[in-house]
């Protein structure tokens, strides 16, 4: 698998207008999309379970290997999810779920859940996620979400994918 090329990440908090989602690849080339008021903080979300896991072939490091924003839905013009992108919509969506309702979430019940929906499908579990990295994720995501909540009208939030 080759190394994904860095990607800036812009959330833009606009004034009379839902939030923009924004990726500018290493050679110049971005993608972009207005979004639901809602999904900043699903893209946050995102962005530290995929930077934490050091999932690569996942949302951000796709749309960083030149996926468009709207190649990530019907019809699908860039073919299924790769498994690592499938798996971390699974824990994104779990996270989320959790974070904006407040609820604790551990683990052990991540782990249960997301295998239970894989199971379904038919797919096994391929990685399990740690306590530390739970918590991890779960404190960048609160600091984040604390950035967004803060940010002017106007206002960009910014950040590099992988981080470092």
């Amino acid at each position: 698998m080759a190394k994904p090329a860095p990607l800036v990440i812009r959330l833009k908090k606009t004034p009379d207008a839902p939030p923009v989602l924004a990726g500018v690849r290493a050679d110049g080339t971005a993608t972009w999309q207005r979004s639901h008021v809602a999904f900043p903080v699903h893209d946050l979300v995102h962005y530290c379970i995929e930077s934490r896991l050091g999932l690569r072939d996942a949302f951000f490091g796709l749309i960083a290997q030149g996926w468009s924003l709207e190649d990530f839905g019907q019809p699908w013009p860039k073919g299924p999810l790769p498994a690592e992108a499938l798996l971390a919509e699974q824990m994104v969506g779990e996270v989320w779920r959790a974070f904006i309702q407040r609820e604790p979430l551990s683990a052990r019940e991540l782990n249960q859940r997301v295998s239970a929906v894989r199971a379904q499908q038919g797919l096994d579990m391929p990685r399990m996620i740690t306590e530390s990295e739970l918590e991890d994720i779960l404190a960048r995501l609160g600091e984040l979400a604390q950035q967004w909540r803060q940010l002017p009208p106007g206002g960009t939030l910014e950040l590099r994918f992988p981080p470092g």
